[in-house]
């Protein structure tokens, strides 16, 4: 693609997701072609979701020995950005364990939600 263009799609109007995830694939078509520019792309794709996980995890105060996953398309589908984020994570927050997800989003929801609702059932039912 013509970089001018593609620029230019860019900054002129908010994309969509669906828009976004197309992009991101062009991208990693061409850092399995060994494009130094979409490498650098993906690896700073991976250091920024790093930096956000990180800032959460100092928000909550996640000192101590802390496991946990990550989900989503781009962490998912795209190797290169999962390996920069594992390994910015782990310099930002070295207490941190990472694990592969288990299940896919829903599940996660479900199983957070049926844990909350445990936790209340308990505190009601606590005298």
């Amino acid at each position: 693609p013509n970089f001018s263009r593609v620029q230019k799609l860019l900054y002129s109007r908010p994309m969509q997701p669906s828009q976004i995830a197309k992009l991101s694939r062009t991208v990693e078509t061409a850092t399995a072609n060994g494009d130094q520019i979409a490498i650098h792309i993906l690896m700073q794709a991976g250091r920024e979701l790093a930096m956000g996980a990180a800032a959460l995890f100092r928000r909550l105060d996640c000192s101590a020995d802390c496991v946990v996953s990550y989900y989503g398309a781009i962490l998912q589908q795209c190797p290169l950005v999962l390996e920069t984020f594992r390994k910015e994570l782990e310099i930002l927050v070295p207490a941190i364990t990472i694990k592969a997800p288990m299940f896919d989003a829903l599940h996660g929801a479900y199983l957070l939600a049926k844990s909350t609702i445990n936790i209340q059932k308990q505190e009601i039912e606590t005298p």
